[in-house]
């Protein structure tokens, strides 16, 4: 297993305490937060849409690139994001949405690329056809189909939000989906992570109690 994520002593304004965590690739972390708008918030620091206040964040040893920056080139490495929802576009397929900011280069790329996204759609266990559009699939299967856009490209670590409201991830986790990939699930409510992320590999901040420091 590689190192994957670190987080050291990484917080954003309103936590409680910061957080100290390592997740190894092909393993699973959780984070728990007071409520879902820190939660949403803790997620977007992590993968790079904001900055933390505190702390520092890497995979494999080196900073994480902000997504949409000149870093993101190659040089630093891409943190994947799950949002709660999946977060599609409606007007694409599902299979469209895996592609979605992939260009066909070359011969036969097109063909590729779509076999590609379906292997990536069968890791993240979504076993069916992928020509619908989002409207006409469950929220699991949304979910999934924002987690096989993930493994699609590539990244190593993923945030996975989850959120009341929306199916849990337990069961859909398993060895075959998380190959290759360091996930961290960020949610507002620690019951959410049974089934899904061992307790010692859990951070939670949802009551104040206990060392937040976990390093598994």
């Amino acid at each position: 297993m590689g190192e994957g994520l670190a987080l050291r002593d990484v917080r954003i304004d309103g936590m409680p305490r910061p957080v100290r965590l390592t997740v190894a690739i092909g393993l699973v972390g959780g984070v728990v937060l007071p409520d879902a708008s820190l939660a949403c918030r803790f997620s977007d620091a992590v993968v790079g849409v904001a900055e933390p206040a505190a702390g520092t964040i890497t995979v494999d040893g080196r900073p994480r690139a902000r997504p949409g920056s000149a870093e993101a080139d190659g040089t630093r490495p891409l943190i994947g994001l799950v949002p709660a929802d999946g977060g599609l576009l409606p007007h694409l397929t599902l299979r469209e949405n895996i592609l979605f900011g992939r260009l066909p280069d070359g011969p036969n790329a097109s063909r590729r690329l779509a076999h590609d996204a379906d292997r990536a759609a069968v890791r993240a266990g979504l076993l069916m056809g992928l020509d619908r559009h989002p409207h006409r699939a469950t929220p699991g299967q949304r979910q999934q189909t924002g987690f096989a856009r993930v493994l699609f490209r590539g990244r190593s670590v993923a945030v996975v939000e989850d959120r009341v409201g929306f199916p849990r991830w337990a069961g859909r986790l398993d060895a075959t989906a998380r190959a290759g990939v360091a996930l961290l699930v960020v949610t507002d409510d620690r019951h959410r992570l049974d089934g899904v992320v061992p307790g010692p590999d859990i951070v939670d901040l949802g009551a104040s109690r206990g060392d937040p420091t976990v390093v598994s």
